[in-house]
């Protein structure tokens, strides 16, 4: 039979170990951390406001905050003008869709309701319809009516039952991807108003 005693003496030399390698362990990382701290109590608004982000191996690294948009965006040095149609359409797809629920999340539905709702509106179909109304309303540039070319013209082909509309949707998801990168790198609010004129469209066509 185990020795009871034995036993209980070699667990709490176990817990006692596993605490002072712990303890150890913390007193590294305070003193990592202290290191970069700043050290006028001034500075300590530097990093209430996110000038200084932890890294991965808990140190603190001078990078600033991204905005919001500036997450959820390529890199600075992103090239959209370089960039294929399917690669901006596979941005601007999100962008639609996450404008689509946002629209259609308030006021509340049952989730089959909603569901419905959000696949109706994000349809190859709808996405044409929707294009042929922006392209009578919208005043678009050389570029962007250029982009529009690109993304139809780079539409997976296939045998869909309606490949026009789904052309025309890839189009439409090309130009979204595109205004949106391109106005994030340019600071204008060129996204903004094309965002706007699909929010009030969206329903009505």
């Amino acid at each position: 039979m185990v020795n009871c005693r034995r036993l209980a003496a070699f667990v709490t030399f176990a817990r006692c170990d596993a605490f002072f390698t712990s303890t150890c362990k913390l007193k590294r990382n305070v003193a990592m951390l202290s290191k970069h701290m700043p050290s006028d109590p001034s500075s300590q608004d530097d990093i209430n406001s996110g000038q200084y982000l932890p890294s991965e191996e808990g140190q603190i690294d001078n990078a600033p905050n991204l905005s919001l948009l500036g997450v959820l965006s390529p890199a600075d040095n992103c090239k959209p003008d370089q960039m294929g149609a399917s690669a901006l359409a596979y941005v601007g797809d999100v962008v639609y869709e996450l404008l689509v629920r946002s629209k259609s999340v308030w006021p509340e539905l049952r989730t089959a309701d909603l569901q419905t709702k959000v696949v109706s509106l994000v349809r190859a179909e709808h996405q044409a319809k929707l294009l042929a109304r922006l392209k009578e309303d919208f005043p678009l540039t050389q570029k962007e009516l250029n982009v529009l070319s690109r993304g139809r013209n780079g539409s997976v082909k296939g045998n869909r039952r309606n490949a026009a509309a789904y052309n025309d949707s890839t189009s439409l998801e090309a130009l979204l991807g595109y205004v949106y990168i391109t106005s994030q790198q340019k600071n204008d609010d060129r996204c903004a108003m094309l965002l706007n004129w699909i929010y009030r469209n969206l329903e009505e066509i």
